[in-house]
């Protein structure tokens, strides 16, 4: 008889177990890539420091890195997200914690009421209390330890953000720091070659003057060094706005440049180990906080779905009450409720949230995809341009010999009359331009093992952080 009196319960017993079983938010989540066992030019590297730009033996480099990490707005902008994101996470898990008030009331009203023969009297009387509430809900179905672990992930995710920003800082600066290098060097290089075609000019107008050279070689070589003359102008306009652009990495005003004079292209490195295509899902900021997305999103798509089943607050109050303050602590109050609240008619409004952020997750699934080949692919095309470039300097310098050795024949052969002086125009031109093209071509192979660096990325950033900030408050200090 008993059983068959409760017997309606069991199948709505039945339904809420499943639903607490069904919400629950899976674990890692598994990449829709398939994660290749090794790059495709594979590399038995040395091991590189986990600061890489220290590699170079740049003291200047790495005062630059320094400075950065504490000036660089755009540091600072992620670490101050970092800090909204993390007083979120703190502010959610408030809610797993019984929440406790205290009150205090004084109040003074005037009441219309009879008096015991019947007859209506005006009245004035006060209250006072004083009283502790208590409110906690029961976490019946995970929804706030969900709401708890989906702000803790965001929280984990802005901090990857701030690393991505920092990784991403460093090599900027590496990066900006070799090509004012480059630069310096190939104005000094540009410089150089004014120099020479200028004597050149001067060698032929007294050629000239003695009958040896002809008014068409004078105009010539004039012709040659004044177009040798518009390169400078572009070099000096990409030195200064480069000097600009590291300025503004490093905080300062872009016409702010004191120390930034290098000492020139460093020898590159030994190419560093890549490890494993796998490596990067730890050592990568931005695969990390594209996962660490996902992991969110399924949480909050817990949260939506327990939103859907009943919720259990439990409240309780104690105090005191007294329509004179000397009385008050004469009289003690309390109270003690339960409160089950159950969703029955929304509309849809709460299913439609739950598949909103089921869709979300997806979305997030697929741009941790995304983010993962974009990171394979930096180290594959860094180690293929390394390697290519590495073919073409090659290539650019057995050039430059051999446009060296066909200037001197054209002098040769100009000087005993043996041609006119168009070859020797066309010959030093050439092995003019083929030498600043080298130089460029030494900067870009540089410029590509920085992209490498940066590619493989690292577990660094927090610690360089940490120690750039301890670094500062002590230079404050003092």
């Amino acid at each position: 008889m008993t059983l068959k009196r409760y017997g309606f319960a069991l199948p709505t017993i039945a339904v809420v177990f499943l639903c607490s079983c069904a919400h629950r938010p899976q674990g890692t989540p598994i990449l829709p890539v398939a994660v290749p066992e090794n790059y495709t030019l594979t590399t038995g590297g040395e091991e590189s420091p986990d600061r890489w730009w220290t590699a170079f033996q740049d003291e200047d480099l790495n005062g630059l890195v320094r400075e950065a990490l504490t000036g660089n707005f755009g540091v600072q902008q992620a670490r101050h997200r970092l800090e909204q994101v993390q007083a979120v996470a703190r502010r959610a898990g408030a809610d797993r914690i019984p929440q406790l008030n205290i009150e205090g009331s004084a109040a003074r009203s005037r009441f219309i009421r009879q008096d015991t023969t019947g007859m209506t009297v005006l009245q004035t009387g006060n209250q006072f209390g004083l009283s502790l509430a208590a409110s906690y809900e029961l976490d019946l179905w995970g929804r706030v330890g969900a709401t708890k672990r989906a702000a803790a992930l965001d929280a984990q995710t802005a901090r990857d953000n701030l690393d991505t920003a920092v990784m991403t800082l460093v090599a900027q600066i590496a990066d900006t720091w070799y090509l004012l290098a480059s630069l310096n060097s190939r104005l000094a290089l540009l410089r150089g070659q004014l120099e020479s075609s200028a004597d050149q000019v001067r060698l032929l107008e007294l050629r000239f003057d003695t009958g040896q050279a002809t008014a068409l070689d004078v105009l010539q070589q004039r012709e040659q060094l004044a177009g040798l003359r518009t390169l400078e102008p572009r070099l000096e306009a990409a030195l200064a706005t480069s000097r600009h652009q590291l300025a503004v990495l490093l905080g300062r005003p872009p016409g702010v440049t004191e120390g930034f004079d290098s000492s020139g292209l460093p020898a590159l490195p030994a190419l560093p180990d890549t490890g494993l295509p796998a490596d990067l899902l730890a050592k990568r900021p931005d695969v990390r906080a594209a996962l660490n997305a996902v992991r969110a999103e399924n949480e909050r798509a817990a949260a939506a779905l327990a939103n859907r089943l009943p919720a259990l607050r439990l409240t309780a109050s104690a105090g005191y009450s007294a329509p004179d303050a000397a009385d008050l602590f004469d009289n003690w109050l309390w109270n003690i409720a339960g409160n089950l609240l159950a969703p029955v008619l929304d509309g849809g409004r709460r299913r439609a949230e739950v598949e909103r952020s089921r869709a979300v997750a997806r979305e997030r699934l697929a741009r941790c995809g995304e983010v993962f080949l974009n990171a394979m692919r930096e180290v594959e095309d860094a180690l293929v341009n390394e390697s290519k470039q590495s073919e073409l300097i090659a290539r650019q310098a057995e050039q430059h010999d051999v446009a060296r050795q066909a200037l001197k024949q054209a002098r040769f052969r100009y000087e005993r009359g043996l041609s006119d002086y168009l070859p020797v125009l066309t010959a030093l031109g050439r092995e003019q331009s083929v030498a600043r093209d080298l130089v460029t071509a030494r900067r870009d192979y540089l410029s590509y093992r920085i992209q490498l660096y940066r590619a493989l990325g690292g577990n660094w950033m927090q610690s360089e952080l940490d120690e750039a900030a301890l670094n500062e408050s002590e230079n404050t200090s003092e």
